[in-house]
Formats: structure tokens, sequence, C-alpha cells
């Protein structure tokens, strides 16, 4: 059986990531890390996973095979390096490093040592969004996160918000073939309003938008196609 370490027990594990590791014991030996003992022992009752440990470390001597590492983006570079160093590999919660040059170390890393690294980005995987790859070839794709009244830093809005955007418009473009053309933001008093990126491929177009100050809490996808427009709202809800 494959063994697989969980690192990090926090929101995002516990809403998008230990439900459905659960429902995989009879393929995957799940190994669970976190320094909160208290916790760490109330999840592994809740979900029925066998192991658990307060130190990343002992991920090494049970010789897990893969990672998923849920904890704060500033953690992220140390201890994906450690497990690719070691041959393990790596899926990692967005984004890998707000350091691009980190980011490129490490899928460096992870060449040399022959084991995959892969950044998540689960808005690719959901249902109504795969659909739209039965519209054709798009002319034009388009993606909207908003928020009533949010204040965030610049960069932090786009490592936190607008990067599920943009990789969602690539997504629907053909990620491979994708460049990006132009963006645009305002900030006030260091706190970004609104930001924008567009990008090609040659045949379509694409936008990737985010407004914090929208009055409204939404998500919205849009691919326009010789087949005619669909939309998906909130992830969720089709409207074709």
């Amino acid at each position: 059986m494959i063994k697989v370490g969980v690192i990090g027990l926090g929101n995002i594990a516990q809403k998008a990531y230990l439900p459905v590791d659960s429902q995989l014991q009879d393929r995957f030996e799940w190994y669970l890390v976190s320094r909160q003992a208290e916790k760490l022992q109330h999840l592994q009752k809740k979900y029925g996973f066998q192991h658990g440990t307060t130190r990343m470390d002992d991920l090494f001597e049970e010789n897990v095979q893969a990672v998923f590492i849920h904890t704060a983006t500033s953690t992220h570079y140390a201890i994906i390096k450690k497990f690719l160093q070691h041959g393990v590999h790596v899926y990692v919660d967005k984004p890998i490093s707000e350091n691009l040059a980190e980011v490129k170390e490490l899928y460096q890393i992870a060449a040399e040592q022959h084991v995959l690294l892969t950044c998540g980005f689960n808005r690719r995987f959901a249902p109504l969004h795969q659909a739209f790859g039965q519209l054709g070839t798009p002319h034009l794709v388009r993606a909207t996160k908003t928020r009533v009244m949010e204040n965030q830093s610049p960069q932090f809005a786009v490592y936190d918000l607008m990067i599920h955007v943009i990789d969602l418009v690539q997504f629907l473009m053909g990620s491979s073939k994708v460049e990006y053309v132009d963006g645009r933001l305002r900030e006030q008093d260091g706190q970004l309003v609104w930001a924008e990126v567009e990008l090609t491929n040659g045949d379509a177009s694409g936008v990737a938008q985010i407004d914090l100050r929208a009055g409204a809490n939404t998500e919205v996808a849009e691919v326009v196609s010789d087949h005619g427009v669909a939309r998906v709202e909130n992830v969720t809800n089709a409207n074709p």
C-alpha cells in the first residue's frame, strides 16, 4: 500500500482534503502531521486514520512515497525542498512560494530527483468547469471573483484569491499555450480594489479579474465558442 504524508491540518485540509483522504484508506496509508497533538488526535478519531505524529521528520522513517502540504505559504519552500531532496513526491496547496526564484529552484530539484512537484488548484477539477471542454475551442474565456468589502494588500490578494481565476482561465484556454498580455490593478491606501490580467493563446482571449469592493461574494466563469455561451456561477451552478 502506498504511504502518503499529510502535513498541516488546518482549515483547508479539514474542508477539502481529509474527507476525501478518509475514503481512500483501502488504497493509501495516510500519515497525518500536526504540531498540535490534541487536534491531531481529534482528526484521527473523526476520520479513522491510523497514523499520526507531531514530528514531520517521522515521515522519513516511515518511508512515505508522497506528501500533501497544507501549511502556511511562508513554510512551503523549506518543507518542499526537504522532501524533494529525499526523493518524495510533493503536492502543495497554492502557491508554491511567493518568490519566483524559489519556485524555479524547487522544480529544478524535482526534475533532478525524478519526482513530481504539483501545485494544487481545485477549480480545474470542478465537474462544471471540466464540462466547458464540450463546447469546443473557445473564443473568449473570462473568470471573475468578487468580495463585499475585503482589505488585502495587492500581493496577498493576488496570491490568495486572484491566483484561482488566473489558473482557471489558463486551464479553460489550454494551459500549455497561454501567454501573458497585460495586467492592471487599482489600489487605495495600500489595499487592492480590483485587478485584471489579460491572456491569449493565439486563437482566444482570456481575462481574469478580482474586485474586493464589489458588494457581493461571487465567482463566475464564462466561455464563448462557436457552440454558444456557457456560464458557471460559484463553481456549482451552470447557466448554459
